[in-house]
């Protein structure tokens, strides 16, 4: 931005946006709509039986957002949480969690991805 210059607001199309598996996903589309650093904000959908392998993030905290549907998503030592539309969920940075949707319809959720609050 050159100095003086007003910032200007951005309108984004999701359906216009690339679709994505992740690595270690299967039944799920993500779609990212903000990747700079240290924001990350991505669109999903999980289909029905749809999941990710247990994984974690060791230097970021993630926030799911349900929007439709449920996710049922594994944490340390067995525990297991099930998000349902209108919840969200905080994992912290090195937090393991595996995600499942054990429903009968796609979720639909939003993840926020941003570096751990030290």
């Amino acid at each position: 931005m050159i100095r003086g210059e007003q910032p200007m607001m951005r309108r984004v199309s999701i359906d216009r946006l690339v679709p994505e598996t992740p690595t270690g996903h299967w039944e799920v589309v993500s779609r990212t709509v903000v990747d700079g650093r240290p924001l990350r904000l991505q669109v999903c959908e999980m289909g029905t039986d749809g999941g990710a392998t247990a994984h974690a993030h060791d230097e970021q905290d993630q926030i799911f957002f349900l929007l439709e549907g449920a996710l049922d998503v594994e944490g340390p030592g067995a525990e297991t949480v099930t998000v349902r539309a209108g919840e969200a969920l905080l994992i912290p940075a090195g937090c393991t969690h595996a995600t499942v949707n054990h429903g009968r319809e796609t979720a639909r959720y939003l993840v926020l991805t941003s570096p751990t609050a030290t």
